[in-house]
């Protein structure tokens, strides 16, 4: 539920550490405070901001953006120390815009004049990831100011603000806790209609498919690497015109998260979430110019694939997936555990032992004439290390009646492996297990006269790919 109320405008004054009173000088500055005094008036409140010197344990980009139904982008993500790092994802959720509750059938929801104040409460339930407020000036003819309240019986209350000198505001919550907060919007000048949306993004799974690859990444200290988010199946069919969908990819226990925007519309030529060109002409007084056609976006349907057999030495190749439209240049990058690999930008990798063991995934950027550059990301494929087994036999032509052994070894790169081996001497087949340093010894059964096939198998394991010796021929008279 919301309710508005007008009321002459009052600043409030407040002490900040570090120092943002009075009307912060960007936008990107909200500030959390704990305040004394709320919601009877505002009066002075002391205000604390807790700044640390703690070493960063992971950067990343605080938001990316894209658009579409299906989509993906590539997010640079730098860890201050090894190891894994899980993606938690959550979301997508689209944004609710607050009903006029003068007109529920506005499209606004409010009309602000100089001086006024406008007060909505908004009901957030517990789990939320992440909370984000939108104040959006229509037509950017007034300097709105917003300010979100939280009373907590038997605790301090909490403030956030966002009071920058542009006319639409937003404030950012990231694992806001529950209960009614107290939203007031101030016009300082200026008239306008506004609207105010709101997007509350639960733990886990919401509207369409939202997936982080990889998804642990396998980090070291300051090495940057990509990782793609994508998105499937969103729908638009009942939110209202330009609605964006919010989700949210958190890096493992670092507190470090980027917020995923995706529109409904083209992206701008800045990239997914930049700037959109809307056309028109480049020199508004020059009655000849013809102006710029606003630049489109290509739409990943099918995600790209990746063919070949996972395996050291072996040939992977690139699929772009579905595109529209379908006549579309594309560029790959092949990634080990979220990492560009050197070199590795065509449609085949042949697989080094570099990357045994590794995640390996594929990055297509989609590119044409009068199209904003696209992303979309693969799923990933476990690079199995490569294994040979080796036969040797202690005679290699003999009489009918000698004792003919096998000496059998299995190795990936110096490391001997364990588990059995199969024998196969003709058209049967032995099982014999494996010893220390990767050994087995096999004696032949009886065989007429003739010569006879011998070879030995070896099915591998999680993480190392299997393979078989060459066959080896006995002759016997």
């Amino acid at each position: 539920m919301s309710s508005a109320v007008r009321s002459p405008l009052h600043r409030h004054a407040a002490t900040l550490s570090p120092s943002s009173s009075g009307r912060n000088p960007a936008r990107a500055g909200l500030t959390a405070v704990l305040v004394a005094a709320l919601l009877g008036g505002y009066g002075t409140a002391a205000v604390a901001v807790g700044v640390g010197d703690e070493p960063v344990d992971l950067q990343a980009p605080a938001s990316v953006g894209g658009s579409g139904a299906t989509g993906s982008v590539s997010v640079p993500v730098t860890p201050g120390a090894t190891g894994s790092v899980p993606l938690n994802v959550s979301g997508l959720t689209p944004g609710a815009r607050l009903p006029n509750p003068d007109d529920a059938a506005s499209p606004v929801t409010g009309s602000a004049a100089t001086g006024d104040e406008f007060r909505y409460s908004v009901d957030i339930a517990a789990g939320s990831r992440f909370v984000r407020f939108d104040l959006d000036s229509i037509g950017d003819g007034a300097d709105l100011d917003l300010n979100i309240f939280l009373d907590r019986p038997g605790e301090e209350s909490v403030m956030w603000d966002s009071q920058s000198s542009a006319s639409d505001e937003r404030v950012d919550i990231p694992e806001a806790p529950a209960g009614s907060y107290q939203v007031v919007i101030n016009t300082f000048e200026g008239a306008s209609d506004f609207t105010l949306t709101t997007y509350v993004v639960p733990s886990g799974s919401g509207s369409g498919t939202f997936t982080a690859t990889p998804s642990t990444l396998a980090g070291t200290a300051g090495s940057t690497a990509n990782i793609g988010l994508s998105w499937a199946s969103l729908s638009w069919a009942d939110l209202p015109a330009g609605t964006p969908y919010l989700g949210v990819v958190e890096y493992g226990d670092t507190g470090v998260r980027t917020v995923l925007t995706v529109a409904p519309g083209a992206v701008g030529p800045g990239g997914p979430g930049g700037p959109v060109d809307p056309g028109g002409p480049t020199d508004p007084d020059d009655p000849d110019d013809p102006g710029v056609p606003p630049l489109e976006v290509a739409t990943n349907q099918s995600p790209p694939t990746i063919t070949g057999t996972p395996e050291v030495g072996r040939t992977l190749r690139a699929r772009a997936g579905e595109w529209d439209p379908a006549q579309l240049d594309f560029a790959y990058r092949w990634q080990a555990d979220g990492v560009d690999i050197p070199g590795a930008t065509g449609v085949r990798y042949r697989v080094t032992d570099a990357a045994a063991g590794a995640t390996i995934t594929l990055v297509v950027t989609a590119t044409a004439d009068g199209f904003s550059p696209a992303l979309a990301v693969s799923s990933g494929v476990q690079v199995l290390a490569a294994s040979e087994v080796t036969l040797t036999l202690n005679r290699r032509e003999a009489s009918v009646g000698r004792t003919i052994t096998a000496r059998i070894r299995v190795l990936s790169g110096d490391t001997a492996q364990t588990g059995a081996v199969v024998v196969s001497v003709d058209n049967r087949d032995y099982t014999v297990q494996l010893g220390r340093g990767g050994r087995a010894r096999f004696t032949l059964p009886d065989l007429k006269a003739g010569t006879h096939r011998v070879s030995a198998s070896w099915a591998g394991t999680a993480t190392v790919a299997g393979d078989e010796s060459p066959t080896a021929r006995l002759r016997l008279r």
